[in-house]
């Protein structure tokens, strides 16, 4: 990045942006100037891409809201309940709870973590899907719908480093890797 931008060249982070720049001055100029494509299907393209951007992120934005809502947010439940039902056990024997005290803290910090990210995304989403032209649609899905997704995709890859493999919904980073 800091090289792009001490020679003076374009350093574009995403791809709407990067999307946009088909309609941009010289672009229309190079493209018309060589017969490849005009001004008019230019646009086209752009509105095309954008588009599909937006179609392919509403896609994966309600996927997200569905598995975190229907399996990763139950099972992450149901092991607090493990763990509270633990703490419970060894309290009641007169031993200290302390590890699974602050196992507990963590895990359901993380729930309300990942609760309020998917409350986020699902209203990022129904707000975005409302917007009619679709270049304002595309920067919403960037500028709204993607920051909440990674919010959402934080606090989910660090319950499953706490919830119990058994009990964890999806394959864990580690059986892809290492587990055949």
């Amino acid at each position: 990045m800091a090289e792009a931008e001490r020679r003076g060249l374009p350093n574009i982070r995403n791809c709407v942006d990067s999307i946009k720049t088909i309609t941009e001055p010289e672009h229309v100029k190079l493209f018309s100037k060589h017969n490849v494509l005009s001004k008019i299907e230019l646009h086209a393209r752009e509105e095309i891409l954008l588009e599909n951007y937006a179609k392919t992120l509403n896609i994966e934005a309600g996927a997200m809201l569905n598995i975190g809502r229907r399996q990763i947010l139950p099972a992450a439940m149901e092991f607090a309940g493990l763990v509270a039902d633990s703490m419970n056990t060894v309290s009641d024997a007169g031993a200290s709870c302390a590890a699974q005290k602050k196992l507990l803290t963590k895990v359901t910090g993380l729930m309300d973590r990942l609760n309020d990210g998917l409350d986020t995304l699902a209203d990022a989403i129904v707000k975005t899907k409302a917007i009619t032209s679709i270049e304002k649609k595309a920067d919403a899905y960037k500028d709204k719908v993607v920051p909440a997704m990674t919010e959402v995709r934080a606090a989910a890859d660090e319950l499953e480093t706490l919830v119990d493999a058994d009990m964890w919904p999806l394959p864990t980073y580690a059986q892809m890797l290492f587990v055949r």
